[in-house]
């Protein structure tokens, strides 16, 4: 990983510690490369397609397909064509999403559709809401798509002993009271 990355050493952001001048070793992280085309080639110019795994620093791999040809290279601008499992999805800009009144947009569940759904009782919802464990039994152990009683998804969970379930991040809901009472 480069030193300007969002990588963290002891709690502090690689990039941080770059800005001040350091450099720490980084160990190297096993990435996979699927696909690398080559779009174009023009004096002094490259254009490349990669589809590659998370954990891929695209900007390192230019450089080093630059030291393999004997030579050195940087990339002049970068763009994602999609991250899974939004393959086939449209995608549009910010600005454009910022300029379209109602747009229509993705559901934040299908983000995480390879995880066990639980949907909770009124009562679950609540405590999980409020920053408290819940009791469920026959709960999944590990990571959960977390739901209401009317289906509607309220975020992240998970589950490491049996039966016990915690947020791990929920959604703060436009619909929703704007205050929930968990004094009760």
């Amino acid at each position: 990983p480069p030193m300007y990355s969002a990588l963290k050493r002891d709690g502090v952001p690689l990039y941080r510690l770059a800005r001040r001048g350091l450099s720490v070793e980084r160990a190297a992280r096993s990435i996979e490369i699927y696909r690398l085309d080559l779009l174009g080639f023009t004096t002094g110019r490259v254009k490349l397609q990669v589809e590659c795994s998370r954990g891929t620093y695209v900007r390192t791999l230019v450089e080093q397909v630059g030291v393999g040809l004997g030579s050195c290279a940087h990339v002049i601008s970068l763009r994602r064509d999609f991250v899974e499992p939004f393959r086939n999805e449209a995608m549009i800009s910010l600005d454009t999403l910022l300029q379209t009144p109602a747009p229509a947009l993705i559901p934040a569940d299908r983000a995480v559709v390879q995880l066990p759904a639980l949907r909770l009782t009124a009562s679950q919802a609540r405590s999980i809401t409020c920053g408290q464990q819940a009791l469920i039994e026959g709960a999944p152990s590990g990571r959960l798509r977390l739901y209401g009683e009317a289906g509607r998804f309220l975020g992240l969970g998970v589950s490491s002993e049996p039966g016990v379930v915690r947020a791990l991040r929920l959604f703060a809901h436009s619909s929703a009271p704007a205050v929930t009472d968990c004094s009760a």
